[in-house]
């Protein structure tokens, strides 16, 4: 979450809600904008899925 606050500039709740949504396997809320976001979101979804 504090990677979508750092990264896309989002608001607590909503960086929330988009973690929620994606680590349940539905995807992204917002379109992310930045380069640097998405390379979180890939590095994050890649870290919660290895196990």
């Amino acid at each position: 979450m504090l990677g979508y606050c750092h990264f896309e500039n989002m608001s607590i709740v909503d960086a929330y809600e988009n973690a929620a949504m994606i680590l349940s396997g539905m995807g992204p809320v917002d379109t992310l904008k930045t380069v640097n976001g998405n390379t979180f979101t890939v590095a994050a979804t890649r870290k919660t899925s290895i196990k």
